[in-house]
């Protein structure tokens, strides 16, 4: 409580947004109890906000970062929904079995519906005409059957085409994964 009260206080600064993703990423190694303790030290910096910490989510997995993922969804959830945030959200790789994504959908659906339906048509727009340019991707991913894999599949493509980019769009295919995923659970 005295580390979290003197930087309310601003008496002290343990983070700077240039150095916070190094911290981030060394945490993920370190006992569950001191990555909540980090998390909540982070939380109580004005200076630091839920973009701050965008970077680190793809690389994390389910349940072995369940720590930082139950962390940047409370974050997440006093969060409006905007363009950025969303295309972080749906570039996650869908998993059945990891509700991240379909819990700050559902979220997001319940507080900003309208919202949060504009923004799923606009990056499906965008989605697409990213994946228009490249008429092969259409075929490559209608030929695999397992729906993981056409899930997959574009997103390590676009990673690897715009490497320039710290979030590259999501497929249509993994957009629409999340939704059908948030369809039969919710």
């Amino acid at each position: 409580q005295d580390i979290v009260c003197h930087v309310f206080l601003g008496h002290l600064t343990m983070f700077r947004k240039d150095t916070l993703m190094n911290v981030l990423n060394a945490s993920l190694e370190w006992e569950s109890i001191e990555q909540l303790f980090l998390w909540q030290i982070i939380g109580a910096h004005d200076c630091v906000n839920v973009e701050h910490a965008l970077p680190l989510m793809p690389k994390l997995e389910y349940p072995q970062h369940s720590e930082a993922l139950t962390s940047l969804l409370l974050l997440l959830k006093r969060e409006t929904p905007t363009a950025d945030l969303l295309r972080h959200v749906v570039n996650r790789e869908q998993k059945d079995n990891d509700a991240f994504v379909i819990s700050i959908l559902r979220h997001w659906v319940a507080e900003h519906e309208e919202k949060l339906a504009s923004l799923v048509q606009q990056q499906l727009v965008r989605s697409h005409g990213n994946s228009g340019g490249g008429g092969g991707s259409a075929s490559g991913s209608g030929g695999g059957g397992n729906g993981n894999s056409s899930v997959s599949s574009p997103r390590k493509r676009q990673n690897g085409k715009g490497q320039g980019l710290t979030n590259p769009e999501p497929s249509v295919e993994l957009i629409l994964a999340h939704l059908e995923h948030l369809r039969r659970t919710c």
